[in-house]
């Protein structure tokens, strides 16, 4: 944990005392929450200990990854009715290795699309209720 982290600050809590819309998933390695976005679904998967870059993720954390991303995939799918997901991984605002698992939905306007997905965070965001109710539906969607 890193003292001046906000997602290790969230990750000291306890799963069970946190809001629906910060604990979509959690295991052992990763945990996802619905970002405070324009865009309806839009998570954010990040591992539970600090670390900068990927390469500094342990083989068991490596491994857990790619059934986390998929299984936030098949929820988004299910929940948001997207076709597909982006993933993308820059840490740079936030230098604690985390995921963007965004849906992609097939309506999406071109310009919103690839790397435009982040002018979602110009439009109105979605109340903290609204992304309580969308976390409950996504963890209920999660596969196991």
């Amino acid at each position: 944990m890193k003292d001046d982290c906000p997602v290790c600050e969230l990750n000291a809590w306890k799963v069970e005392d946190l809001p629906p819309r910060e604990c979509v998933f959690s295991n052992e390695h990763w945990r996802a929450l619905v970002r405070d976005s324009g865009l309806p679904g839009w998570l954010v998967v990040g591992l539970r200990r600090h670390v900068g870059s990927l390469n500094e993720l342990t083989s068991e954390e490596s491994i857990s990854l790619g059934p986390v991303l998929a299984g936030g995939t098949q929820a988004l799918i299910d929940v948001v009715g997207c076709i597909r997901s982006y993933v993308i991984l820059f840490c740079e605002a936030m230098p604690h290795l985390h995921f963007n698992l965004l849906p992609r939905m097939e309506d999406m306007p071109a310009d919103f699309r690839g790397a435009g997905v982040f002018g979602y965070d110009a439009r109105q965001h979605l109340s903290d209720p609204e992304r309580d109710d969308l976390g409950r539906r996504l963890a209920a969607a999660w596969p196991k």
